[in-house]
């Protein structure tokens, strides 16, 4: 499962589901003192130094490309390759990252997390696959099983209306 992929004639994929986002903050030293408080507000959130997470050179997140049509944008300290990447620079430093909710609370253990002080939008996950599989039986099986797994982890952080 990858966030925004690009289209290449030999993948196929799907919208498997969209996360929404939060902010995390590394909650406690190793002298355990608070690091950094949540961020208040816009204004403070966008002040802070931040952690992120970027694909290829140049392609940022659709939260990035969200608050560039508003005119704002994060000073980035810290540009990462993956999710899985973010705590060794996030843990211990007043650094902060936005993440989508369900890595708060698996691959992003042991952040604390808040909502976000800014309108972030809900980040699409894809499950790709090369397209040679796509009417493959044992493959349609395992995106189906996936598919099952995830979803009731998403309920667990999706807002309810």
């Amino acid at each position: 499962m990858l966030p925004q992929v690009r289209k290449r004639g030999w993948l196929a994929g799907t919208v498997s589901f969209t996360w929404p986002t939060v902010a995390l903050v590394s909650s406690f030293s190793n002298i355990t003192r608070m690091v950094r408080a949540a961020p208040l507000d816009e204004a403070e959130y966008l002040a802070a130094e931040h952690a992120t997470v970027v694909y290829e050179p140049r392609r940022s997140l659709d939260l990035d490309q969200h608050l560039a049509a508003k005119g704002v944008q994060r000073r980035f300290a810290v540009m990462v390759p993956t999710f899985s990447a973010l705590p060794a620079f996030v843990r211990g430093t007043p650094l902060l990252a936005t993440v989508p909710a369900l890595l708060a609370r698996h691959t992003l253990l042991g952040l604390a997390s808040c909502p976000a002080p800014v309108t972030c939008p809900s980040m699409p996950m894809y499950m790709i696959w090369h397209t040679r599989y796509q009417q493959d039986a044992s493959h349609r099986w395992l995106r189906a099983q996936l598919e099952a797994v995830v979803a009731p982890a998403l309920a667990e952080v999706t807002p309810k209306s």
